[in-house]
C-alpha cells in the first residue's frame, strides 16, 4: 500500500510539474517602442543589425532610405507631410513592414 502511495504521489507531482512549465515566447525580430510626437522607435534584434529600413508614403514614393547601425533607432517624420507611411526593414530573406499615420 505505501508503495502504491508513494507511485501515486510521484505521478501527480511529476504531471503537475510539467503542467506549470511555460514554453518560452518566441522573441520578435523588430518591436515598436513607441509611434507618438511623428516619432517611430524601434528596437531591433542583433541579427538586424545592418539592415535596410525603407520608408514609403502612401503614393508608394521612396521618402527615406537608412542602414539599422544601432539596435533601438528613431525615424523623425517631423518634416514631412502628413500622410500614411509604410516603414520596411529588409535583411537578407526577412522583410517586416510596419505602417505610420502622420496626422
Amino acid at each position: 500500500m505505501k508503495t502504491f502511495i508513494a507511485v501515486f504521489m510521484l505521478v501527480s507531482v511529476s504531471l503537475t510539474s510539467t503542467s506549470y512549465a511555460d514554453i518560452k515566447p518566441k522573441k520578435e525580430a523588430v518591436v515598436v517602442v513607441s509611434d507618438k510626437n511623428e516619432m517611430f522607435t524601434f528596437k531591433a534584434d542583433k541579427k538586424f543589425l545592418g539592415a535596410t529600413i525603407e520608408v514609403y508614403d502612401s503614393n508608394n514614393t521612396l521618402t527615406g532610405k537608412e542602414f539599422v547601425f544601432h539596435r533601438k533607432m528613431v525615424i523623425d517624420f517631423y518634416y514631412l507631410p502628413a500622410d500614411t507611411y509604410r516603414i520596411t526593414i529588409k535583411k537578407d530573406n526577412e522583410l517586416l513592414e510596419f505602417q505610420f499615420i502622420k496626422e
